[in-house]
C-alpha cells in the first residue's frame, strides 16, 4: 500500500466539483489478473492481514457497513431488474429488450435461490468484530510489480466492517477468468496467519455478492449502446459460468447444505479448516 500524496492543505485529499481526489506514486506493474510475473500469494495475505490490523477511523463515518454496496435488499434488486425489464419491453429496441428478458429469466431462479439463503443466514448471524476492509481485494484491483510484490489500489470502497466482506473473495473468488487454486489460496493464508472465519458469513456474503454483480450487469446490458453489448453478454456468461461467483456460491452452499438448512448454526471455523470451501 501507498501512502496518498499530501496536499497543500496539509490534507491527503482535495476536493474537486464535490469529488475527492487522492494522487499516490505510480507503481510500474500489471494488475494481477495481467500480470506477467506471478503474484506472491503470501505477501498479499500479509498485505491484507496489515490492512484488517490497521486501527479502525473514528473522524470517518464509513461508506457502508456489511458487505452490500447497495441500500436495496436482494429481493428488491432483483424487484428492481423486474421493473426495468417490464418498462423497456415497450421500449424501440424491442428485439434487444426480449434478448435481455429472455437471459434474465434463464439466470432469475438462480439468483432468487441464493436471496433466500442468504435472508436465512442473515437471521441466525451473529456478532463478530469490525476491522478496516479495502472492500473489493480481488485481483483487478492489485497491481504486481517486478518483484511479485502486491500493491492494494481502488480503496473507493473501503470502510469498517467483518474482515469476511473481504476474505469472502480469497475464499470463494470473484474473477471468472482467473479462479483462485487451493495452492493460491493456502500461500495467501499462510501470509495472512491465523484467524477464525465464520462460515456462514462467508457464505451469506458470497450470495450478496454473486447477486449485486449479476443484476447489475443486467442493467447494465438493459442500458448498453449496441457496442457496448458484446463485452456486457461475456461478463454475464462468465458470472454465471462454472467459475462464476454464482456457480462458486452454489457449489459451497450444497456442500455446506445440513449447516446452511440449520438457522442455529454459526460455529466459526479456523482458515485452514475450510474443507471443501478450499477451492
Amino acid at each position: 500500500m501507498l501512502d496518498p500524496l499530501v496536499a497543500d492543505t496539509g490534507l491527503p485529499w482535495v476536493e474537486q466539483d464535490g469529488v475527492l481526489v487522492s494522487v499516490a506514486v505510480w507503481i510500474d506493474g500489471d494488475n494481477g489478473i495481467l500480470s506477467p510475473v506471478p503474484l506472491s500469494w503470501g505477501e498479499f495475505g500479509q498485505t491484507l492481514r496489515a490492512v484488517h490490523e490497521h486501527p479502525a477511523p473514528t473522524a470517518a463515518r464509513p461508506v457502508r457497513v456489511g458487505i452490500r454496496r447497495w441500500s436495496l435488499p436482494m429481493s428488491l434488486l432483483i424487484a428492481d431488474v423486474d421493473a426495468r425489464l417490464a418498462q423497456t419491453s415497450r421500449s424501440a429496441d424491442h428485439d434487444h429488450s426480449a434478448d435481455v428478458a429472455d437471459l434474465w429469466q434463464e439466470h432469475r431462479p438462480r439468483l432468487t435461490s441464493l436471496a433466500r439463503v442468504e435472508r436465512r443466514l442473515k437471521r441466525s448471524r451473529t456478532s463478530v468484530p469490525r476491522v478496516p476492509v479495502h472492500g473489493d481485494p480481488h485481483l483487478g484491483n492489485v497491481v504486481v510489480d517486478g518483484s511479485r510484490r502486491p500493491w492494494l489500489i481502488d480503496f473507493d470502497e473501503a470502510t469498517v466492517a467483518p474482515r469476511e466482506v473481504d476474505l469472502v473473495l480469497i475464499e470463494l473468488g470473484v474473477i471468472f477468468s482467473a479462479p483462485i487454486t487451493d495452492e493460491q489460496r493456502a500461500e495467501f493464508h499462510d501470509g495472512y496467519g491465523p484467524v477464525d472465519l465464520d462460515r456462514d458469513r462467508i457464505l451469506r456474503f458470497g450470495c450478496v455478492r454473486a447477486i449485486e454483480d449479476a443484476t447489475a450487469t443486467i442493467q447494465g446490458l438493459i442500458d448498453a449502446a449496441p457496442d457496448d453489448r458484446p463485452d456486457l453478454h461475456l461478463l454475464l456468461a462468465g458470472q454465471f459460468a462454472p467459475d462464476g461467483l454464482v456457480s462458486i456460491t452454489e457449489r459451497r452452499l450444497d456442500e455446506s447444505a445440513p449447516l446452511v438448512q440449520s438457522p442455529s448454526h454459526t460455529a466459526p471455523i479456523h482458515s485452514t479448516d475450510l474443507g471443501g470451501m478450499n477451492r
